[in-house]
């Protein structure tokens, strides 16, 4: 992924504007350009179905819009050097943003994320992970709370490992870019592996380094083993002991049992995390 166009949806929200200084900061390093987004909803009638509003107020929302949108425009052409438009859409939030993936050819969509600065499921945050597994292109979670500073150490969380190459492309070109260090981590269940698991779980992740490091020999790929008793609290506590200024996770498409009997892992992590999560669909 040679990342030339970067996506940030915004709902004029301080979250969202943490996400998009981040977007600025990785375009400048990147050379890309950015298009910052707003979704309207223009329904044309007040709660009472039967009170129609007049044009007028359309009109009020889209001027007010744009207004901020020139605003966040300026800023970011500031601070990236970059090419920065805006777009203005009306409707559903998530299929806007899908739509302007694919309108922009988005190679990265940056947005904002609670993590653990609030409650969960609130606003913004929630419709981060719910396009999270949904969105054909790289989603960029940007907690509330973080600060920008340059990753130089990422974590790669796997379930597995026989990812086709083309998959790990955004990460391998992310680091790269940053120069950083790409730890690899599988998690293993203390409660439930035996002796067998923990040394087939090592041999396999040592051996999937090696082999990333043979075909990528710029880049310095550590295995990084985790273990616990869930996903979630193992990869917080690695986070919190180790520098790690980026957690990336591959999503793969569920069928519908899949969805409701399990829930994306990393979803729930796009709740929970205080540093950018970075998710790659597959």
């Amino acid at each position: 992924m040679i990342m030339k166009t970067i996506l940030v949806p915004t709902d004029f929200s301080p979250n969202a504007t943490k996400a998009l200084d981040y977007a600025a900061q990785l375009a400048q390093m990147a050379g890309a350009n950015i298009v910052i987004m707003h979704v309207t909803d223009l329904t044309h009638a007040s709660m009472n179905e039967n009170v129609i509003l007049p044009e007028a107020f359309d009109k009020d929302i889209i001027d007010a819009a744009n207004e901020k949108l020139n605003i966040l425009v300026q800023v970011t052409r500031e601070i990236s050097g970059q090419k920065v438009d805006k777009q203005l859409y009306n409707g559903f939030v998530t299929d806007a943003i899908e739509e302007a993936a694919k309108e922009n050819n988005a190679d990265l969509v940056v947005m904002g994320t609670l993590g653990n600065a609030a409650i969960k499921e609130k606003l913004f945050g929630s419709i981060t992970a719910k396009l999270i597994s949904h969105l054909p292109v790289p989603i960029l979670a940007i907690p509330l709370l973080y600060e920008w500073e340059i990753p130089k150490n990422i974590l790669l969380a796997v379930n597995h490992f026989d990812e086709q190459p083309s998959t790990l492309l955004p990460i391998i070109e992310l680091a790269r870019l940053l120069g950083a260090t790409l730890n690899v981590t599988i998690f293993t269940n203390e409660d439930r592996a035996g002796a067998v698991d923990y040394l087939q779980h090592k041999k396999d992740i040592d051996l999937f380094c090696r082999n990333m490091q043979h075909d990528f020999p710029e880049l310095n790929i550590v295995p990084a083993p985790v273990y616990g008793h869930n996903f979630e609290d193992a990869i917080t506590n690695y986070i919190a002991e180790n520098p790690t200024e980026m957690l990336v996770m591959i999503t793969h498409k569920r069928n519908f049992l899949e969805s409701i009997f399990s829930r994306s892992m990393t979803r729930k992590m796009s709740y929970h995390t205080d540093i950018p999560l970075l998710s790659i669909p597959v």
